[in-house]
């Protein structure tokens, strides 16, 4: 695949996970991972100590999906208003 059509199917990724994100359409954020992928969120302190604990860790999508669903049907927090811009995206090679 030629690199400029590679880096434009990479930039139509980030704008649709984005726009999942700021629709807050998170039941639908799990399928932008593939069955193997894996998501985790680990504190700086954790990472700059060389420590791979996560705040939240999640292995393979059918997991990823686990931990969306109840944040999307149990969030006792105000509202939040999301915009995501992705820019400046650049593949080397394909």
């Amino acid at each position: 695949m030629p690199v400029r059509e590679l880096r434009f199917e990479i930039e139509e990724f980030h704008a649709e996970y984005c726009d999942t994100l700021d629709r807050g359409a998170i039941e639908d954020w799990a399928q932008y991972f593939t069955e193997d992928g894996v998501y985790r969120v680990t504190a700086r302190e954790n990472a700059d100590a060389g420590l791979p604990v996560g705040l939240v860790y999640a292995e393979g999508r059918a997991m990823i999906r686990d931990r969306a669903f109840p944040i999307a049907r149990t969030q006792m927090f105000a509202p939040r208003y999301l915009r995501h811009f992705v820019s400046n995206v650049r593949v080397l090679e394909a």
